[in-house]
């Protein structure tokens, strides 16, 4: 199956991501990813790649649409910076950070990256910040 996917388009994978460990509410979180297109081919549409916070429980807190453009992910591995703003109301604590791309007409995260551990929503976790006051 492995084989027959990656010849007949795209093929993200989240290969690796990095961040501050720690940040205020209020601030905003730079993130870097790597992603590598593991297809044949990129994907032809401009939908949004999302960067998202949860908390403990994995409600949403915080998101944040990139202007990465995926179009852009040919074969091959892709550098992504991205942001988050830190809401300011935000409780100080643990938070984990996600990644999605958005279908445009639901709004809803609708790509499958060829990783591990999707939440039931769609979005893929990643790291853990840690949030002060």
């Amino acid at each position: 199956i492995d084989r027959f996917l990656k010849t007949i388009g795209y093929r993200f994978v989240l290969a690796s991501e990095s961040h501050p460990e720690s940040a205020d509410a209020g601030d905003v979180l730079p993130v870097k990813l790597n992603i590598v297109n593991r297809g044949a081919a990129p994907f032809y549409f401009p939908w949004t790649f999302e960067l998202s916070l949860s908390d403990a429980n994995g409600n949403i807190v915080a998101i944040a649409p990139s202007t990465a453009d995926i179009r852009k992910w040919l074969p091959g591995e892709h550098e992504v910076q991205a942001e988050i703003p830190l809401p300011d109301g935000i409780a100080p604590g643990t938070y984990r950070l996600n990644a999605a791309i958005l279908n445009p007409e639901t709004g809803e995260p609708d790509i499958a990256f060829a990783n591990e551990g999707r939440r039931a929503d769609g979005r893929y976790p990643l790291g853990f910040v840690t949030v002060g006051s």
